[in-house]
């Protein structure tokens, strides 16, 4: 994983004697772009993908809490390091409402700033495992509410279940179909599988999941395919 660098200074010795002078490769990142000021580096964000920025607090134009301010707002997962001198370290410090990963006091060192991106990287990457884990968990849920709605009756429990995961069944049929493959054989792909009832259906199949399908149909019926993955049988729901 290399890890994009954004190093924003109105001093250009500074800045690029961080951008250029620093060994980026050997802790897994690269300098993705710089900026002299804070309107330029917001400039930058809007069209780049940045994981890490560097900036200095006191520029011209906009500073660097103005920077921090639209990282927090609009890139959650973006991790920033303000670069600050002893007269201003007070002012940064109210950069802490915005998430700031670190503070670095000036003059810097290659030691101080690798160990604020060591730590910068650490926090996006258990972010990234929380993220993940989080769809993870997200995706059993749904799909075991999915089962739900075949073992007994409509509720308003189960209603309000399928608003959360923004799956209104308002009108629904159900019909199951237990399917078993010639011989054993499961050369034939999941789409074809189910091309006989869509004509049934009105529609085919315009989305799909890894064990899921889902089509809605003018926002009053839904049709819903849930598969198991131990082929040659098949659970089917629509």
């Amino acid at each position: 994983m290399i890890f994009k660098l954004l190093i924003v200074d109105d001093e250009a010795t500074m800045r690029k004697g961080i951008a250029n002078f620093m060994d980026w490769a050997s802790i897994g990142c690269e300098v993705a772009g710089t900026a002299s000021d804070g309107l330029e580096a917001i400039r930058f964000l809007q069209h780049n993908h940045t994981d890490i920025v560097i900036t200095d607090i006191k520029m011209p134009e906009a500073d660097g809490l103005a920077v921090a301010k639209y990282v927090f707002e609009n890139m959650p997962e973006t991790k920033i390091i303000l670069l600050t001198g002893y007269a201003d370290f007070k002012y940064a410090q109210t950069a802490i409402q915005y998430d700031v990963s670190d503070f670095i006091l000036k003059p810097t060192n290659k030691k101080d700033l690798f160990s604020s991106v060591k730590n910068a990287q650490q926090k996006i990457i258990a972010s990234r495992k929380h993220t993940s884990i989080a769809q993870e968990e997200f995706t059993f849920l749904k799909d075991q509410l999915l089962q739900e709605l075949t073992a007994g009756p409509f509720s308003p429990e189960l209603a309000a279940r399928l608003e959360q995961f923004r799956l209104p069944l308002r009108h629904y049929i159900t019909a199951a179909f237990r399917l078993i493959p010639f011989e054993n054989d499961i050369s034939f792909t999941i789409p074809q599988l189910f091309s006989p009832f869509n004509d049934v259906l009105d529609a085919p199949f315009l989305s799909t999941s890894q064990d899921s399908f889902f089509q809605k149909r003018q926002e009053q019926n839904t049709k819903i395919v849930s598969s198991c993955s131990c082929l040659p049988s098949l659970s089917v729901f629509l």
